[in-house]
Parts: structure tokens; sequence; C-alpha cells
């Protein structure tokens, strides 16, 4: 069982205590045995504890807002905990003054393996398993990347949640009529909490959010509105989590049943892989000419992996295969691997790496899976 031990009456028990609060109503009602209410409820602990650090305030008195501010992205949320902290910074040789905290912060920095065995298993004389360390798990269930990447947005809302009921404002899905303004007198959903933040001292300004997504009913996009600008929606319609578009008096049409869709040819595929390797030069013409005549083009996820800081790298294996013939046969088949790295679940500039047989893929993998940890 992974994440943080409740039930303290010490300054983490009551950092533990306040995050299962404001987490808890929105995710299975505190299941511990859930790997997302852990990591969500965990990250929010975190940041509360580390704010108390910093400036020795009591944990309860730690403002929501400022709490809000460090889970912006969990890039702020690490350099907090790690600045309060820094026993707790990746090849550290403190001593932690606490192991359940220590405990809490590997955890949530910690890499998994989607593949691994729902229960422990002995594999080579070594135990494997149990994925998920044993927990259920709906978010990100095929990520390996560490919880403080995956779930830091989740906490966000958590705790925008507990700040904006605290402050007054509108709510999340909630129903709202436009009062001025060119879309005066129409109806919506809010999609969007806005709020004004002093980066400088980490805090957001006074009051409920100053302005607001909303979802017309009668708009193709979402509107941005003051918040004086609305008022709570009177009218009886109940339908929040519709998708955005200009349909919205029925459900949806599914995907392709009102206009066709085309499959890209093999050239069309592969000038697409090319375009977007570091490497296009390991595919050799050959191989080239034969994939752009194949039939059609297949592919699947090989395998996705991931290493945790101070090494931080996540790879993913994809394997395309390209149907020379009509008719399948395994002997009419071609292949490409694609191997993609990141440095964080949300790298925007991914490196996508070619190999044209088996061997090099798996030497590129042994690249970044043996590197040190």
């Amino acid at each position: 069982m992974g994440g943080c031990e409740a039930g303290s009456t010490d300054a983490w028990g009551d950092a533990i205590a306040r995050a299962n609060d404001v987490v808890a109503p929105h995710h299975f009602g505190g299941h511990e045995e859930n790997w997302d209410f852990v990591a969500i409820r965990d990250i929010v602990a975190m940041v509360l504890y580390a704010l108390h650090a910093g400036d020795e305030r009591p944990v309860p008195h730690v403002p929501w807002d400022a709490v809000l501010w460090h889970l912006g992205n969990d890039g702020r949320v690490v350099t907090l905990v790690e600045g309060a902290l820094p026993h707790l910074a990746p090849g550290s040789l403190a001593v932690p003054a606490d192991e359940r905290i220590a405990k809490c912060w590997q955890w949530l920095n910690k890499t998994w393996d989607p593949q691994a065995p729902i229960r422990s298993q002995l594999q080579g004389g070594v135990e494997t398993g149990p994925r998920w360390d044993g927990l259920s798990r709906g978010i990100g269930r095929t990520l390996p990347d560490p919880a403080v990447e995956v779930c830091t947005s989740w906490a966000a809302t958590a705790v925008e949640t507990a700040l904006n009921a605290e402050r007054g404002g509108y709510r999340l899905f909630q129903r709202v009529r436009v009062a001025e303004g060119a879309f005066r007198n129409q109806y919506g959903y809010v999609r969007q909490l806005g709020w004004v933040f002093d980066d400088d001292a980490q805090r957001a300004a006074d009051g409920p959010p100053a302005w607001y997504l909303v979802d017309l009913d009668e708009a193709d996009a979402p509107q941005r509105f003051e918040a004086r600008c609305l008022t709570p929606g009177t009218d009886v319609r109940r339908w929040p989590e519709r998708v955005p578009g200009p349909q919205k008096s029925s459900p949806p049409t599914r995907r392709g049943e009102d206009e066709a869709t085309r499959a890209s040819s093999c050239a069309e595929h592969l000038a697409e892989v090319l375009g977007r390797a570091s490497n296009p030069e390991a595919v050799p013409d050959r191989l080239r000419q034969a994939i752009a005549s194949a039939h059609s083009h297949h592919h699947q996820e090989e395998d996705h992996q991931a290493r945790p800081r101070p090494h931080r790298v996540t790879w993913q294996v994809i394997s395309h295969w390209y149907q020379v013939t009509e008719t399948y046969s395994p002997t009419a088949v071609l292949r490409l691997w694609e191997v993609v790295t990141k440095t964080h679940l949300h790298d925007d500039g991914p490196v996508h790496h070619l190999a044209a047989d088996e061997a090099a893929a798996q030497a590129l993998i042994a690249r970044y899976a043996s590197a040190p940890r």
C-alpha cells in the first residue's frame, strides 16, 4: 500500500486530515485503497506541510489560495517541497526527520510499470508487483510517470473547489445567466474559474474568481465573462457534461456518422513518421520504397516505462507494421520501431527515435533503461 499514513495529531497529521477533507468528497469518499485518491490527497498534504514548515504557520492556518498557487504545476510543488524540506531532494544524504513524510514524497515521485503483474509474483527469484502497489487506479492507468506529475492538476481542482466555496464564487458546472453585453439573457454552464494571482506574493487576489469561462447554450465555443456580468441561472436545464460544439439540444453524434473519414496511405503515414523523427536516416531508402507501396499500416504500443529523478526520462516503444498485401500474411509485413522519449509527462518537446530492426530498437531502449538512477 502506498502513500501516507493518516491519524496523527502532529503537523503532518493535520496536513493529511485537512487534505483528506477537501479531496475525499470528490474521490471515492476517501478510499485508502484507491491510487487516485491517495495521490491527490498526498500532493495537497505535502504542499500544506511544506508551507507550514517554510513559515512556521500552523497547518490549519495555511490559506487555500497559497496552496492553489503552488499547485499551478508540479514544478512548483517540487520547488516548494524540496526548498522547505531539502532532505527530501533526490541524492540528499540527510537523514529524514520524519520517515512518514519522506516515504510520502518518495511514493509521489516513484515511477510505475503499467504492465506489472496485478498480484505479486516471483520472477527469476525477484518479487515483482503488485501493479500500482496493489491499489485500484483510474487516472492515467497506462502511464508510468510519477503521481506528482499525473495528479497535481487534479489536486488543484480539489483545492480550487474548497477555496471557491470559502469565497462564494460560482461553482464549476453551475448554471448561470449572462446579465449584460452581447450575450445578455443567454444561459450556460461554468467551465472554468478565473482566479487572479500575484506571483510575487504567491497568492490569489481577495474575493471570488474575477472571471468565468461559460459554455453557453447558443454559442459554439465557451465565452469568457467578468464576474459582474453573470447571475445564477434559474431555468431547469441540466446538462453540464456535454461536449463543446454547435449541437447542444441533443447528444452529439458519434464520430464518422456525419462525414466519411479516410485512412492515410502507407506513404503518407511513413512521411509523417519520418517528419517527426530525430534520426530519419535510420530508415534506408529500400525500406522506405517498400513501405510506401504497402497495402495498409498499423501500430501498437510495445512498452511504456519511466525513470525517476534525478535522471528523469520516460520512454514509449511503438511498433509500426505495414501489411504488404491485401490479405494478411506474417511473412508479408514490414516493420519500423519508434522510441519516444520525454523528460517529463508534460514535456512539449518529445524526441522520436526510429529503428529499422528490433535489435536497434532494443539498443535504444537499453540506453535509457540502464542509465544511473
